[in-house]
């Protein structure tokens, strides 16, 4: 256009043998050039972006997962280490909790494989890794060091008090422990004579812990002053170590043929509701189905179901109109219950009049489900006929779980429950640290969450962080503002040693885990 005839005179662009509509169509062009350039991105292209990081972020963990499934077959011949053994009992979010401390405890220590046991609830196969082998392919979970974990996972980094420390510290109570050889020299006597010779004594080498891990204690029952000791010290990489072993499950779990094709199923009935990105809320709720026993004494029910409902469902979409995000999206709505009640009622308010004029919520639940007939109890404390029919009940728990943890954009608690406190909300907690640490979110998206329903059904709180979600601090409240909010019993459990008496050492008493000598000395 005749720039090659302009000079820089003065600071000013003068133009030589151009005339004045050639001048002005060429900087009008250059305007629109540069205003192309500067542009913010549009909605479609962040969302495009988003997706792209997700699908990065996927490939990333799936050399990870590889590594681990490496690692399993690894034949456990060394001598210099111990294995732990962690024997669960109770319900799924019971059993998880307390295999994530023994977890946490066994990357304290550098052990580095935890094998998952769970009382079985069947009389034909009575194998105590029945279960875990069904559910994940073995019972063997790689533990990999804090620095692994950091490098590979993208977690935070070691905690505040340590850095450069390869393990997070414990409480100044907890001893730290070394390993031996398999085997001790001790001073032994001969039959028959005075004589004193020393001879290899063999140590334990497998260590079992049933139900409540030693050292630890869940969240609720700390005062203010151990709390504060906690969150000062980084829960002692509790948070992170929780999803690490989490998220192995998780995997492991996804990876077994027995259970992709119900997966696939839930997930293609998300999206051809919601596209390809749908948002999803998954709700739980632990209705107890007749169980009268811990359930019932700490008045969890809810009181009066189908109010409930009808107060959650009319919540929901009264926010579904005010905000943004679901202008031109449906909100997939997944449930995960222990009770068929739960469900019919949800789908019978969702068709009554006059809410099916207002509902724009779809409702998914994963097919296939065996509930317990009403009144008849929890699926932990049944005595099943067949293991076919046991190795089920528990892969409909862990379908529900695996759905809420990786398939939702919020994670809701009907009533507080260990099933949502262990993986969902640990996962989701995870995904929202992530998520904030990236370059935000466009107007399409919804913010992840964790969120609360008071016992009334018409409050919700939601919180982006464990940290906010422990101090009570929600990031967003919907609702009825003077309604009773849910109670908030925090059942993760952290190292709680503080008052001068380490379990630890009776637990490892005879084993090739033992306290320095210096430190016994001490205690003496």
């Amino acid at each position: 256009v005749g720039m090659k005839n302009s000079v820089a005179q003065g600071g000013r662009l003068r133009c030589k043998g151009l005339g004045v509509r050639t001048v002005v169509a060429t900087c009008l062009l250059l305007m629109v050039l540069l205003r192309a350039t500067s542009t913010p991105p549009t909605q479609q292209h962040q969302d495009e972006n988003r997706l792209k990081a997700l699908e990065e972020e996927d490939q990333a963990n799936q050399r990870w997962f590889e590594w681990v499934q490496t690692e399993r077959n690894i034949s456990f011949t060394s001598t210099d280490n111990v294995i732990f053994v962690h024997r669960g009992v109770s319900g799924l979010g019971h059993i998880l909790t307390r295999w994530a401390s023994t977890f946490h405890l066994a990357k304290c220590l550098n052990v580095s494989r935890l094998y998952l046991e769970m009382n079985p609830n069947f009389k034909q196969s009575p194998r105590v890794d029945a279960i875990p082998n069904y559910l994940f392919g073995s019972p063997i979970v790689v533990v990999s060091s804090f620095n692994q974990s950091f490098s590979k996972l993208g977690l935070d980094p070691t905690p505040k008090k340590v850095v450069g420390a390869t393990v997070p510290i414990l409480p100044n109570s907890h001893p730290h422990y070394r390993v031996l050889s398999l085997v001790e020299e001790k001073q032994t006597r001969l039959q028959g004579g005075n004589t004193t010779t020393s001879q290899p004594q063999p140590l334990r080498r497998k260590i079992i812990f049933v139900n409540d891990p030693p050292g630890y204690q869940p969240l609720f029952a700390l005062n203010n002053f151990h709390r504060k000791q906690l969150l000062d010290n980084n829960w002692y990489g509790k948070l992170q170590s929780d999803a690490e072993f989490y998220q192995q499950l998780l995997w492991l779990f996804s990876a077994q043929p027995q259970h992709q094709t119900r997966i696939q199923k839930v997930v293609e009935d998300m999206k051809e509701i919601g596209g390809r990105d749908p948002i999803v809320f998954g709700l739980h709720v632990r209705q107890g189905n007749g169980e009268r026993h811990d359930f019932y004494r700490k008045r969890r029910q809810i009181v009066n179901l189908e109010q409930w409902i009808y107060n959650m469902l009319n919540m929901l979409n009264a926010y579904l109109h005010t905000s943004k995000v679901f202008a031109h999206r449906p909100l997939v709505l997944f449930l995960a219950t222990d009770s068929i009640v739960v469900v019919e009622s949800v789908k019978k308010a969702m068709a009554d009049e006059p809410h099916n004029t207002t509902n724009r919520i779809s409702l998914v639940t994963v097919t296939d489900h065996d509930y317990l007939r009403p009144g008849l109890g929890v699926t932990f404390d049944k005595q099943y006929r067949t293991s076919q029919e046991a190795l089920k009940s528990w892969q409909d728990m862990m379908l529900d779980m695996y759905l809420l943890a990786q398939h939702c954009t919020v994670v809701i608690a009907g009533q507080y429950s260990s099933f949502t406190q262990s993986i969902p909300f640990t996962m989701m907690f995870q995904k929202a640290r992530v998520s904030q640490q990236s370059n935000g979110q466009s107007e399409s998206q919804h913010p992840l969450y964790v969120c609360q329903i008071g016992p009334q059904g018409d409050v919700m709180e939601c919180f982006d962080s464990f940290v906010t979600w422990h101090l009570g601090k929600p990031s967003m409240s919907i609702g009825n503002s003077t309604a009773p909010r849910q109670r908030l019993i925090q059942q993760s459990w952290f190292p709680a040693n503080f008052r001068g008496q380490d379990p630890l050492e009776n637990s490892f008493r005879g084993t090739a885990i033992v306290i320095p000598a210096r430190r016994a000395q001490a205690r003496r």
